[in-house]
């Protein structure tokens, strides 16, 4: 962020940037992980268009405003993306998920202690 510079000033800034170097690169998937501004990665992808990744997808704080703008964030990416992909076992993604359990098969999560292989 500037000094100065809004949320939605650099929210705005994000897509628009992003969006220019997706019509270059001409990508086949775009995956976003986190709930930073930065994540809004998924919302130039799907106005370019581009399926969408999302990695952390189903974590919930149970509140909008805390912590702000994260849990937001989440909410609004996890909307726009093709395939969530939960970070634990316990992550309740298909309850916030736009598309319906089994849609894209089922979500991707890491039981707790444990790695992908």
């Amino acid at each position: 962020m500037w000094p100065g510079q809004s949320l939605t000033d650099l929210t705005s800034r994000v897509v628009t940037e992003i969006a220019g170097i997706l019509r270059i690169e001409q990508l086949d998937w775009v995956v976003v992980q986190g709930d930073t501004s930065s994540a809004f990665a998924a919302y130039a992808a799907v106005c370019e268009p581009i399926p969408v990744a999302y990695l952390e997808a189903g974590l919930r704080t149970g509140t909008r405003q805390e912590p702000f703008p994260q849990d937001i964030n989440r909410r609004l990416i996890s909307q726009l993306a093709d395939l969530p992909f939960a970070p634990t076992a316990t992550a309740d993604w298909p309850r916030f998920s736009a598309h319906p359990p089994g849609a894209y098969g089922r979500p991707l999560a890491t039981p707790p202690g444990q790695q992908l292989s």
